[in-house]
């Protein structure tokens, strides 16, 4: 899903093309009760403790397993196909209207969910549960929706779908340990499961614990040798660790595997750039915004390149690419065009173009609040962390910083969303008492939130701290994440 940026990423996850879900071992068809039966009370029988999936039709079911295996993995566009054919087949079919809506973006997807909801209401519990979380994830109601999937596991404990998600979503916010223990039960509940293999090295990588980490990936590479996202997690793993040209090698083997996983040319780019090698790095994202399938994605893959442009120093060249987005009728359809023009403004600032950046900032908040549930909110976000840092940088203080500040301070419970927070805090103090005054609350940033980092390296040196802001550069190029933005913030460490 692309419905946020990269600075939000730094916020709220690694890369935000890859949530980093991979390629589970495909399901088994649902069994389902004969269709003249089902007519009158739809059910699913089902002997172990496990998630029913309630359908009129076995080969709505057949196609809906395939299309979860997909979506599991990384390959939610390939998985719309299949679930528009389940919906064909069985038009109530809650569950495939749940993951139509989680794969598809913007408001389309959240009026799928919200019809999944609606007809869920009489399903076994914990399939209704699971469908009203999936909801409660997209609308931006976190804390809600990771309770209730708990309540699922509670209730089905035998069904590694919840724990999945659960360790997927701490891995996601940088609650690493906590997503140990899901994979963990997860890998207990089915020993076999390539699928938790990837959260532990996910949640291993998180914790820098690099040998037990790539282990893992190597693990999930050898249960499904034949899947290209096992190979794309071990490539990630490697760039993570510093390990750029193995990455890239790993990276290669999925495309090998199957050339229209596009996102692996994403990892190749990010592995070239981090090694300087820019026009390398460039030609692989061309072949990323030319494989792409949706416009949503497109968008984003255009997005990836503009961030390597700047970081190659070519800013001008970014903005074009930017420019090309704002002409494209397709691209202002999606969710990911608000996202599109705070990268802009972002951009316009990090160039020191303060005065272009306040209507574009404008621009990109009146587009973020067209967006639906967790989207709109992360470009409100977003845009709050710009104004500030617009601020901080002209000597201005927002007049509205206050509320910017409190509304990225809302519901922060995450390691992740704190950082936002510490973030919005010391901007804030940086335009109305100086660089020196944001130190602290910066630093509280996790190493990941590399806009942050980056913040906080250019305030301990105006505030006459070389040894603080050499101690964050150090700690910024030993965090690379799959994210053009950490690009970016590491291409412009000082020279040795």
């Amino acid at each position: 899903m692309r419905t946020c940026t990269y600075l939000i990423v730094a916020l709220f996850a690694a890369a935000c093309s890859k949530k980093s879900e991979p390629q589970p071992a495909p399901a088994p068809a649902p069994k389902t009760v004969s269709t003249e039966t089902a007519k009158k009370t739809p059910e699913v029988v089902t002997t172990a403790k496990v998630v029913s999936v309630t359908t009129k039709s076995p080969d709505a079911g057949a196609a809906f397993e395939q299309a979860r295996t997909m979506a599991f993995g990384s390959r939610g566009g390939e998985a719309v196909e299949l679930l528009n054919k389940a919906i064909s087949l069985d038009a109530e079919f809650a569950f495939a209207h749940a993951f139509l809506g989680q794969v598809t973006p913007g408001a389309d997807g959240m009026t799928s969910l919200d019809k999944a909801v609606t007809l869920a209401a009489k399903l076994p519990e914990a399939e209704r549960l699971t469908i009203e979380a999936m909801r409660m994830m997209r609308a931006g109601e976190h804390d809600k929706a990771v309770a209730t999937y708990q309540k699922v596991i509670a209730l089905a404990p035998d069904d590694w779908h919840a724990m999945i998600t659960l360790g997927t979503d701490a891995n996601f916010t940088a609650d690493h340990a906590a997503a140990l223990k899901y994979f963990e039960q997860a890998a207990k509940a089915k020993p076999d499961l390539a699928i938790a293999q990837n959260g532990l090295a996910y949640g291993n990588a998180g914790l820098r614990q690099w040998e037990p980490a790539i282990a893992a990936a190597k693990k999930q590479v050898e249960l499904l040798p034949k899947e290209p996202n096992p190979a794309d997690t071990l490539g990630e793993i490697q760039l993570l660790a510093g390990k750029f040209d193995d990455s890239e090698k790993a990276f290669q083997q999925a495309l090998t595997l199957e050339p229209k996983f596009n996102i692996s040319w994403q990892g190749v780019a990010f592995a070239r750039a981090y090694r300087a090698d820019w026009k390398g790095a460039l030609e692989a994202s061309a072949k990323q915004t030319a494989g792409a399938t949706t416009s949503n994605d497109r968008v984003g893959t255009q997005m990836d390149a503009a961030w390597l442009m700047l970081a190659s120093g070519k800013p001008a060249d970014a903005i074009a690419q930017l420019d090309a987005i704002e002409k494209d009728a397709d691209a202002a359809k999606t969710p990911s065009f608000a996202f599109a023009t705070l990268d802009r403004a972002y951009m316009l600032e990090l160039t020191g173009k303060y005065p272009d950046a306040v209507k574009v900032l404008a621009d990109g908040l009146t587009r973020g609040d067209a967006l639906p549930g967790a989207a709109k909110r992360n470009a409100q976000r977003m845009h709050a962390i710009l104004t500030l840092r617009l601020a901080a940088m002209t000597g201005k203080a927002a007049p509205d910083a206050d509320k910017l500040v409190a509304l990225v301070d809302e519901n922060a419970t995450t390691p992740i969303a704190k950082s936002f927070a510490s973030w919005a805090h010391g901007l804030a103090a940086w335009a109305k008492t100086g660089a020196k005054d944001a130190v602290a609350e910066l630093a509280k940033c996790e190493p990941q939130v590399s806009g942050c980092r980056l913040d906080l390296a250019a305030a301990q040196r105006k505030a006459g701290d070389a040894a603080g802001a050499q101690a964050t550069d150090k700690a910024l190029l030993e965090t690379p994440v799959r994210d053009p933005i950490t690009v970016y913030a590491v291409s412009q460490l000082p020279k040795k």
